[in-house]
């Protein structure tokens, strides 16, 4: 193991920190959260990772990944509207397929972003929706085979994890609902 190997899984740990993290849905500030915050140190952290990791020779669909979380986490932090946030994040998700086709002129990424548009707009959706769970949980389910077919052990590890965590949450507010 070298060390942005060793880097990227102690750094993964505050994203599964903040995916465990049980948090009172009586907390209506997205800035007051911890969970919130975690995320957002989580999204700066691993996209130093990424830019380090792609130093390295791997894919810089890791790069464009973390960058759409980070202004996923912006706008999560700021609470606007989920109709705004939707709209920021397919257009940046358009951007971000230009980019990766620029970068990489492999079309299949396009698949891997949409993908991954729909885990962002989970990211950005209003806390203690169950949209924003069900997104969450769907997407990070595709992230996670992605990170397999590209065996991305950071991200595929990181992706299981909060697949689990977020189906967690996602049927426990599916049992309290009814």
């Amino acid at each position: 193991m070298d060390s942005i190997f060793i880097i990227g899984i102690i750094w993964s740990l505050i994203l599964v920190a903040g995916a465990a993290y049980q948090e009172s849905n009586k907390n209506k500030k997205p800035t007051k959260s911890i969970k919130n915050r975690l995320f957002t140190l989580w999204s700066i952290l691993m996209l130093i990772f990424s830019i380090l990791w792609y130093t390295q020779g791997w894919t810089i669909l890791f790069i464009l990944l973390q960058v759409l979380i980070l202004i996923s986490c912006i706008l999560m932090m700021i609470d606007i509207d989920d109709k705004i946030d939707s709209i920021i994040i397919w257009i940046s998700g358009l951007l971000l397929i230009w980019l990766s086709i620029y970068f990489s002129n492999d079309y299949n990424t396009i698949i891997f972003i949409l993908w991954l548009v729909g885990l962002w707009l989970g990211y950005a959706f209003k806390m203690w929706s169950l949209r924003r769970n069900i997104m969450l949980t769907l997407w990070s389910l595709f992230v996670a085979v992605f990170s397999y077919i590209e065996w991305n052990q950071i991200f595929l590890r990181l992706n299981v994890f909060f697949f689990l965590f977020s189906l967690y949450y996602t049927v426990k507010q599916l049992k309290t609902n009814k």
